[in-house]
């Protein structure tokens, strides 16, 4: 499990001085398939840490109906995040 607090100086992860090195990517935009692959490569460019945003009307197109599958498993990109070990700002 990470931590993730700041001083008045950096970032601490895990209590130690972090820089984020973070790339964008939009999981909806992609297969699920394909996540593994494009974070493994965001990490081994040097990324720790991957940004990316909900696109709520996609997820509630109408009020109170609600789509969490496929493009739109955002709880399965996470856990993929995690996987890969690298941090998400959402």
């Amino acid at each position: 499990k990470w931590t993730l607090s700041w001083d008045s100086r950096a970032f601490l992860l895990n209590e130690q001085p972090t820089m984020l090195r973070c790339g964008s990517i939009h999981y909806f935009r992609f297969l699920p398939g394909m996540w593994r692959n494009i974070l493994a490569k965001a990490k081994a460019a040097g990324l720790n840490c991957i940004e990316t945003y909900v696109p709520w009307n996609w997820h509630e197109p109408q009020p109170g109906k609600f789509r969490w599958s496929g493009l739109l498993n955002i709880k399965q990109f996470l856990e993929t995040c995690s996987s890969v070990e690298l941090l998400v700002i959402l």
